[in-house]
């Protein structure tokens, strides 16, 4: 089979039947300032065995388009993520637990404030 791109990425999501979502990073050269990007890009990918899993680091080909979004398949799972890898992707839900608190505290202060207000009046 003859690829046109290939490329590699991290499976940060297989939440869908037969498609995951690979994130691909790529580094490029500031065309001004001569300083080195990494540009991140997220691509949809036709996973048909469903092998694929998070974290995961996966080898991707592209093909035409299976539907709107998808236009990548899966062509080998290159490295199968650990457990403490699996858990980097999915942090999201931590931080936004600790963003909860942080706002649970400002509002506590701001209650606190307004009840010494009212009690000196």
């Amino acid at each position: 089979m003859s690829y046109t791109r290939v490329r590699e990425g991290v499976v940060i999501s297989a939440k869908m039947q037969k498609t995951v979502v690979v994130r691909v990073e790529t580094v490029k050269m500031h065309p001004l300032y001569h300083k080195r990007m990494r540009l991140r890009k997220k691509y949809k990918v036709h996973d048909e065995k469903g092998q694929a899993k998070e974290g995961d680091r996966v080898r991707i080909a592209e093909t035409r388009h299976l539907s709107k979004d998808i236009y990548y398949t899966l062509v080998e799972v290159i490295k199968k993520a650990e457990e403490k890898d699996r858990a980097v992707v999915q942090e999201v839900p931590e931080v936004v637990q600790e963003t909860e608190k942080r706002e649970q505290k400002v509002e506590d202060r701001k209650q606190t404030t307004e009840d010494r207000q009212q009690k000196t009046e």
